[in-house]
């Protein structure tokens, strides 16, 4: 799984609330390229993390868009959610 991750930094929980099911994760870009490739030990990982919570997850990108899609032709990218009930937030890049 950590093959799919820029520098092997596959999804890791680094934080969870002391009364709630809410977790957070951080790992590395996806290493999904302009044809999406996609990783299914990476997306069982997400699925049991989502079983232990409640609701959506959200995948907060500290890029911007533009520049998480440039990194897809060079074989970075983004999360691809399409297998999982979840939402991508990217943060705006003020120049």
């Amino acid at each position: 799984m950590a093959t799919y991750r820029v520098r092997g930094r596959f999804p890791v929980v680094i934080w969870k609330h002391p009364d709630h099911p809410q977790v957070l994760l951080r790992s590395s870009q996806p290493l999904t390229g302009i044809l999406g490739a996609r990783s299914e030990e990476d997306e069982r990982l997400v699925g049991e993390v989502l079983k232990c919570g409640k609701g959506r997850f959200w995948i907060l990108d500290a890029r911007g868009y533009a520049a998480a899609l440039g990194n897809g032709y060079v074989g970075g990218g983004f999360e691809n959610t399409g297998k999982i009930n979840s939402e991508t937030f990217f943060f705006l890049t003020l120049n």
